[in-house]
C-alpha cells in the first residue's frame, strides 16, 4: 500500500502583514493592557523621615530636646532657689544624705547654702565670685557654731583649700544648678554624636507631686564622658527641667545623687542674701 504523501506548509508573511501585526501590538501596549506593562518594583523609603523611629532613637531625641530647653530656661533666669537633697562620694567616701536650702544668683555667680537636715544642721556657706577676696565664707551649726560665730564672726577659706575640697565633689565656683544642666548636656551631647550612649525612657510618672519622665543612659567605656558609665535623669515635663540626677562611675558605683525639689526661678535675690549679717 502506497504511503500518503507528506506536505510541507510554508507560508511567507508579506511586508504588509508584518506591518499590520506591528501596528496591532503597538496599539495594545498603549491601552494599559497588563500584558505589555512593565512590573513596578515596590517603593522603598529613601527619606530619613519615612523610616520608622525606634523607641531608643525617640528617647534620645526627646532627651536632647529637654536638655536644650532646660539650658535655655536657666540662661534666661536671674536666680534660682530650691531644696537640694544630695548624696555624694567625696574623697572616695560615700557621705550621708544632706538636705540644704539652695540659693543661687547666676550673674555674678553667687551661692548661699543652708543645711536644714540632720547632718550639719545650721551650717551656712556663702560664695560670691570675685568678692570677699574670692574666699568661701562659712558659719557652722550647733552650739559650737554659735560660739565660733560669736568669737570669729565668720570662717573664711581659700577656694581650693583642703577643707573646702573635702565638703563636696564640686568647688563652689563650679557648683550650682546651671553648671549641672550644662555638664549633663555636654556629656550627653558628645557621647550621642559619637554613638557611645544608649537611652531608654520610662513614664510619665508622678514624682514629688510632679509629672516626670525618667531617662536611663548607658555609656560606652571611653574617656569622652569622663568617669561615667551610667546616668539616670528625671525631668519635670510641665517645666522641661531636670529635677533629679544620679551618676555612676565606670565601676558602676553611684558617685552623685542630686534631688532638686521645689525649684523656683527669679525670686529676687539681692546682694544682701549673699552676706552674713
Amino acid at each position: 500500500m502506497n504511503a500518503m504523501p507528506r506536505f510541507k506548509w510554508r507560508r511567507r508573511l508579506t511586508p504588509r502583514a508584518v506591518l499590520a501585526i506591528f501596528l496591532m501590538l503597538f496599539a495594545l501596549s498603549g491601552t494599559g493592557c497588563s500584558w505589555f506593562q512593565p512590573k513596578e518594583s515596590p517603593e522603598t523609603p529613601t527619606d530619613e523621615g519615612e523610616k520608622t523611629a525606634t523607641p531608643e532613637k525617640e528617647a534620645a531625641d526627646r532627651l536632647g530636646e529637654l536638655l536644650k530647653s532646660a539650658s535655655e530656661k536657666v540662661k534666661s533666669a536671674k536666680d534660682f532657689q530650691c531644696l537640694l537633697v544630695r548624696v555624694e562620694v567625696v574623697e572616695d567616701e560615700l557621705r550621708p544624705v544632706e538636705e540644704l536650702d539652695f540659693y543661687q544668683r547666676f550673674k555674678p555667680h553667687s551661692l548661699r547654702l543652708e543645711w536644714v537636715g540632720d547632718r550639719f544642721r545650721g551650717r551656712k556657706v556663702i560664695y560670691v565670685a570675685g568678692a570677699n577676696d574670692d574666699k568661701v565664707l562659712v558659719q557652722t551649726g550647733g552650739l559650737s557654731g554659735r560660739l565660733t560665730a560669736w568669737i570669729t564672726r565668720t570662717l573664711r577659706f581659700d577656694l581650693t583649700s583642703s577643707i573646702v575640697k573635702s565638703q563636696s565633689r564640686y568647688l563652689p565656683d563650679v557648683a550650682g544648678y546651671d553648671h549641672l544642666v550644662e555638664r549633663v548636656r555636654e556629656i550627653y551631647t558628645e557621647a550621642h554624636k559619637a554613638g557611645l550612649v544608649s537611652v531608654k525612657a520610662s513614664g510619665p510618672a508622678e514624682k514629688d507631686g510632679r509629672k516626670t519622665q525618667r531617662f536611663d543612659l548607658a555609656f560606652e567605656p571611653t574617656p569622652l564622658h569622663l568617669d561615667t558609665s551610667r546616668m539616670i535623669i528625671w525631668f519635670d515635663l510641665d517645666r522641661s527641667l531636670p529635677v533629679h540626677t544620679i551618676r555612676y562611675d565606670r565601676g558602676g558605683r553611684m558617685v552623685e545623687d542630686y534631688d532638686w525639689r521645689n525649684i523656683k526661678f527669679d525670686v529676687g535675690l539681692t546682694d544682701a542674701d549673699f552676706t552674713f549679717e
